[in-house]
């Protein structure tokens, strides 16, 4: 009996991105599994500098969340923007796009028109850069080798020391199971046993993705089909002509590892650190990040009091640091392109502090003004003739030439839900900090 599961929790990591494909065969002993990524407002973030906290639960947080949430309108916006350059003359000049994403399936958190006018920023751009660039296949192996690494030490479900608290996930991970395959109990052994393969970060974002309804019907649908249905990052990747990523995977890398606790760790500091994280973790919806997103509800977003608790340092590592480079890499790439180019990452990095992306691009002389939904209709699409590079003359082993042809843009439609060999898993591990990170 081969049963096809995705353990993917569309994220951060950064996020992300996302979606993903495991199969579990229940006559192996070897499950497969792709990386479950922060796809919530609760973090702990454990760095050789401190740990940064911070949680909003179902149970006790949903009324601090609200108050995050301004009086705007729900315009239903996307959260793109238009990127000019000040600096050069007197007259602004449209340079580019700016997306903000998070790391779920865009028709989770995006209405159709909304969609569409990101889309058409898209095919009216020559390149899209992302934190990684996940249309690319050789980022596969560096990947995979950071999940399996970090899993291989990872705490498991047994190893959580408060055994009231290991009753109360397991029996929410049994109900999960039973909703998956509610007919066939053979079908739930499969799918509880390989719960228990998993780490207990990745327990808490499948349990999280439970209590949101407006994600785990989808989810479900996944787990049970094996059908990959991609994060908005991915979708923008996919649908574009990639140019490449503005982080490397050892960044990435590092980050995972900050998120899957060893045993030792777990126990050591399981009172002031992981348990109130698992605790929280069991009541976490993503219903209210969800409804201000698709609202566009840009001050919610930018609010300082998503940093309350934290540490100066912890702030500084999750992004001020990235903001930084990312934003050296953009205005080289700004400086030196002749067409239009898409920047999408986590939303966070463009709307949260001092040295948000919008702040630090304005110190270099460019300036980003809010797109409305439906507005970029008149955008015309590229073609690849349009793109530097379309037209190179390659010339292989045998002397022959072969025009080097870029890959026109793709229509929404096919690449909304589609299946990729490996890209479900990469694009899954990608995000891995929480759902706009």
């Amino acid at each position: 009996m081969r049963i096809p599961l995705s353990f993917v929790i569309a994220a951060n990591a950064g996020l992300a991105v996302l979606c993903g494909v495991s199969s579990v065969n229940a006559n192996q002993d070897n499950i497969i599994t792709s990386r479950p990524l922060s796809l919530t407002n609760l973090w702990r973030f454990k760095t050789n500098h401190g740990i940064l906290e911070k949680s909003f639960s179902r149970r006790a947080g949903r009324d601090q969340f609200r108050q995050l949430q301004s009086s705007e309108e729900c315009t239903q916006d996307p959260f793109l923007w238009s990127i000019y350059q000040t600096s050069n003359s007197n007259s602004e000049e449209h340079v580019g796009f700016a997306v903000g994403t998070m790391h779920v399936p865009w028709d989770v958190v995006l209405t159709e028109e909304a969609w569409a006018t990101i889309e058409a920023a898209i095919q009216g751009s020559c390149a899209v850069y992302a934190e990684l660039n996940l249309e690319d296949p050789e980022l596969e192996a560096d990947l995979l080798a950071c999940v399996s690494q970090s899993e291989a030490s990872a705490a498991r479900l047994a190893d959580i020391p408060d055994q009231a608290l290991q009753q109360q996930i397991s029996n929410t991970l049994v109900e999960i199971a039973q909703d998956i395959a509610p007919d066939s109990t053979d079908i739930q052994g499969v799918i509880f046993n390989t719960f228990q393969s998993l780490s207990g970060f990745n327990l808490i974002q499948i349990i999280q993705i439970y209590n949101t309804p407006e994600y785990w019907p989808l989810f479900r649908q996944t787990l049970l089909t094996g059908e990959v249905v991609p994060a908005m990052d991915a979708s923008i990747l996919a649908e574009a002509r990639p140019a490449g990523g503005l982080e490397d995977v050892a960044l990435q890398c590092e980050l995972l590892d900050s998120f899957n606790p060893s045993k030792d760790d777990l126990v050591n500091n399981y009172t002031d650190v992981w348990g109130p994280y698992l605790e929280a973790g069991l009541n976490e919806s993503l219903s209210e990040l969800i409804q201000a997103y698709r609202c566009g509800d840009v001050a919610t977003f930018s609010d300082p009091k998503l940093f309350e608790g934290t540490s100066e340092e912890s702030q500084t590592l999750l992004l001020d640091d990235r903001n930084i480079e990312m934003t050296e890499q953009m205005v080289d790439i700004l400086e030196t392109s002749t067409t239009k180019t898409v920047f999408a990452v986590g939303l966070a990095h463009w709307t949260l502090g001092d040295n948000s992306l919008e702040n630090l691009l304005g110190a270099n002389g460019y300036r980003l003004e809010r797109v409305k939904s439906g507005t970029l209709k008149d955008l015309e699409a590229l073609p690849n003739t349009a793109c530097p590079g379309a037209e190179e003359v390659t010339v292989e082993e045998g002397g022959e030439e072969e025009e080097d042809v870029l890959p026109e843009p793709v229509a929404v439609s096919s690449v909304s839900r589609r299946t990729c060999s490996w890209c479900a898993e990469a694009s899954a591990l990608v995000f891995l900090l929480v759902l706009f990170y």
